[in-house]
């Protein structure tokens, strides 16, 4: 992606659309832009080859601000990331479809809700201006038990399971950052 960013960037610096003072900043945002769109892309097909929308809307939903807010593992490139992202999103997707007992889901979404609850309080990360990020993951976690407690009254197990299952990836990949950076 890094390629393609430089010549769209270097055409529209050729074409004066943009100062040379500016080519590292638009750079950038066009790398950024090209893989969160190619990744969103990707993702949505990935979700209707499944026949996943619903459940691809609710991982989305789940994982994306608790792993904005609380970190996790990163992978060393993009593609390398994009492609574990995929086949991640596939295995998560296709593990959604079972009906496991409420007891194991609630077993595997407690254990998951109490690790991101104790790692976002250990970080004490913040956010650019200074403000803590715990506040906005309790707020999420309480979220995740509401639509918990949804999931159980309308009764949707693989719902329920689907929500279990990502926010312990998401407690898994705090986990995994957490023993690399040790190690």
């Amino acid at each position: 992606m890094e390629n393609l960013s430089i010549k769209i960037v270097t055409v529209l610096l050729k074409k004066h659309y943009i100062e040379e003072s500016m080519y590292n900043i638009y750079k950038y945002g066009m790398q950024m832009a090209l893989e969160v769109g190619f990744s969103f892309i990707t993702s949505v097909v990935i979700c209707c080859l499944c026949d996943k929308i619903v459940e691809g809307i609710i991982f989305f939903t789940v994982f994306i601000p608790l792993r904005s807010f609380l970190g996790g593992f990163h992978m060393k490139s993009y593609w390398a990331c994009y492609l574990f992202s995929c086949l991640t999103l596939i295995a998560v997707l296709l593990i959604s479809s079972f009906e496991i007992e409420w007891g194991i889901s609630l077993l595997i979404l407690s254990i998951s809700i109490i690790i991101v609850f104790f790692e976002a309080k250990r970080e004490r990360l913040r956010d650019v201006e200074g403000r803590h990020f715990y506040p906005r993951i309790c707020l999420i976690l309480v979220c995740i038990l509401f639509a918990s407690v949804i999931f159980k009254v309308l009764n949707c197990p693989s719902k329920f399971f689907l929500l279990a299952c990502t926010v312990f990836l998401v407690a898994g990949s705090k986990l995994l950052e957490n023993a690399f950076a040790r190690g």
